[in-house]
Formats: structure tokens, sequence, C-alpha cells
């Protein structure tokens, strides 16, 4: 081996070793560390809806439930409205009833019965899994929080209207997930979950606290 080559090698060897080193403290490098490996994460919102009637048939509902939303906006709201939504019954009327910064989503019925649907959207940029309140899409309004760690307990309302014959309970099951997905030598992503619960016994007709429950910081915040 000539003089030459033995440069060349030590200089592709010391490239290498420099790209590598990048790589690897880029990857500690959170949420940056995305732009200087070219990685482009998928971020996603899914909000899923369970009502529980137990077998029985409500009559005459009426029922405003919270979205994901955030300074006005629910994207979330706007795509169900656009029929993107799974599992939604023919005959319910939809429409996006908006106060005070949150967004609800208000369904009227002649009858309910036990019912799943939801929607999953992408989020168009980077969803902050750590602090979602007030940067992130949530479930709101959030009232008299508890934080605990990464963790908080809220209070929100659900408003439920049956008819006086209606026997049956109802169940109200909400939860988004708003999550980071990146594939960069292993699949790895991060998320948040807020839920939201509320059990009714018809007849009923208001506005009924409901308790919340949002977990941040789930997974991973190391690029590689």
């Amino acid at each position: 081996m000539n003089k030459d080559s033995g440069y060349l090698l030590i200089t592709i060897a010391s490239l290498t070793a420099v790209s590598l080193l990048i790589i690897m403290l880029a990857g500690f490098i959170y949420p940056g560390g995305f732009h200087i490996l070219g990685i482009t994460p998928q971020s996603t919102y899914e909000y899923t809806v369970s009502i529980d009637t137990g077998g029985a048939v409500a009559e005459d509902v009426e029922l405003f439930i919270p979205l994901p939303s955030l300074s006005d906006r629910s994207p979330v709201g706007a795509a169900i409205l656009e029929g993107k939504g799974t599992g939604i019954p023919a005959g319910w009327d939809i429409e996006l009833f908006g106060s005070k910064g949150s967004t609800m989503l208000k369904i009227t019925a002649d009858e309910l019965r036990t019912t799943d649907f939801g929607i999953k959207v992408s989020a168009g940029s980077l969803i902050d899994t750590e602090n979602p309140v007030g940067s992130a899409y949530t479930l709101l309004p959030k009232e008299d929080i508890e934080v605990f760690g990464s963790a908080i307990k809220y209070n929100t309302y659900i408003y439920a209207e049956c008819s006086s014959g209606s026997d049956a309970r109802i169940d109200i099951g909400i939860e988004l997930t708003g999550k980071n997905s990146w594939d960069f030598f292993s699949e790895k992503s991060n998320s948040f979950t807020d839920t939201v619960s509320l059990s009714l016994n018809p007849p009923v007709k208001g506005w009924y606290p409901s308790s919340g429950d949002l977990v941040a910081g789930i997974g991973d915040y190391k690029i590689i």
C-alpha cells in the first residue's frame, strides 16, 4: 500500500468516525436531533368514544362530548363533520359546539345504543407529548387540575339529556392519544393519553361533572 492510499483510508475512517459521533450525539438531542438526522416523525391524534347502554336503548338523546381542542380549534371535530370518522351510526345529527376556548361534539339522536366510534388524524407537526396542556390538542375544558409528576387529574363536563322513559344506564368513555413515531435503526415513539369517563342513570338533563386523567411523557425521548 502506498502512502497516498494509506492517507485516504485514514481520512475515510476519520470521516466515518466523525459521522457516527454526530449521529450518536444527535440521537440524544430531542427534538432537535430530528432535523440534524433528516428524520420526519409521523405525528397523529387518535380519538375514540365508547358509549355503553348495557343493552338497553336510550331515547330522545342529546349529548355534548369534549373534543381535543386548542384556541377554539378542533381538527378532530372538523374531520368528524367531514365524515372521516368510523363507527358513527346512521341517523345521528352531529355538530360542533364551541365555548370559552373548548370545542364539543354535539350528538342528537332519537335512539342511543351501545356504540364505539372514533377517528385518527395527522397532527401536521411534532406533538409536545411531554407538556401537552396548552401546547397540543387535549380534551377541554379542564378544571380543578391536580398534578402528579407527569400526570394530571382534572374535572370536565359532559351534557346529557334523555327522555324520562329511558331506563338505560349510560357509561361514556373518551380517550385521546397524541403520538409521535419514527424509524431510525429501530421503531420508536412517544405519546400522551387523555381520558374522560362518566356514568349516568337516565332520565337525565344537564351538565354533569366528569373525571379526567392525562398522562404525558410516555415512551422514547432519545431519537436513536
